[in-house]
């Protein structure tokens, strides 16, 4: 399988942790993988009660990044586990412009929906995924009559390689959102749509889920964990929310 021929490293700048992923091969594809979340609009100062942010000083830590892998002959995947809204005055009164702003200007990849963009009118959300010029996912839950309110899922290619993204939220939203929206979204298991896209995918696809479920069960939703025992053709799962 090409899924082999990968080696892979991936960097959580919010955390701090790292994890690599070596395979001794001829002509590996190094894809260094940079994975953020939550970061709930702090672009500036960093939320010490949640850890979220702050985005604009990881700009400098995330090109010096892209220069160094770019001449170790590898490729650069930044990817965003969702909610961006809710945080600090300044993004809220502008429903997250300022965040997709400085998310374009970074060259964000990748984001999928957390359930933090569903607490404002179903408009918002639409109007955020225009201005992004990076892609946004949802697999899992739809507008009513079944139509996709974003991409399900991406493939990038390098070298070759195909890397697909699938976007997961959690139906927990459900609870939550905002009211103009309880009649307009439907809701679908997060596992069953991910087996369902899967499916669909090229065989020789690297998969990489790109969730905003947690870890963890999450009332009537369940989390990452869940997710992988379900799925076992997912290679990675990149995870927000908790």
């Amino acid at each position: 399988m090409s899924k082999l021929f990968i080696s892979i490293q991936i960097l959580f700048l919010l955390t701090g942790k790292s994890f690599a992923d070596e395979t001794s091969l001829n002509k590996p594809i190094k894809l260094t993988i940079i994975h953020i979340s939550d970061t709930h609009a702090h672009l500036m100062n960093f939320d010490n009660k949640n850890g979220s942010g702050p985005l604009v000083p990881m700009y400098n830590v995330i090109q010096k990044i892209r220069e160094q892998v770019k001449k170790e002959g590898g490729h650069v995947l930044f990817l965003h586990s969702g909610d961006i809204n809710d945080g600090m005055p300044e993004s809220d009164l502008l429903d997250a412009k300022p965040d997709i702003d400085v998310l374009n200007i970074m060259k964000l990849d990748v984001m999928t929906v957390g359930n933090h963009e569903f607490y404002k009118p179903l408009k918002i959300l639409e109007k955020q995924i225009k201005e992004a010029k990076f892609k946004i996912l949802l697999a899992n839950i739809k507008y009513s009559n079944g139509k996709n309110i974003a991409d399900p899922y991406v493939i990038k290619d390098f070298d070759g390689q195909k890397f697909c993204i699938l976007g997961l939220s959690t139906t927990y939203v459900a609870m939550k959102m905002h009211k103009d929206m309880q009649d307009q979204l439907s809701f679908e298991d997060p596992a069953a749509v991910a087996s369902k896209v899967i499916d669909t995918l090229p065989n020789d696809c690297f998969i990489i889920a790109l969730t905003h479920l947690g870890i963890n069960k999450d009332i009537e939703d369940y989390g990452d964990l869940e997710l992988a025992k379900k799925n076992p053709n997912i290679d990675v799962i990149l995870g927000g929310h908790t």
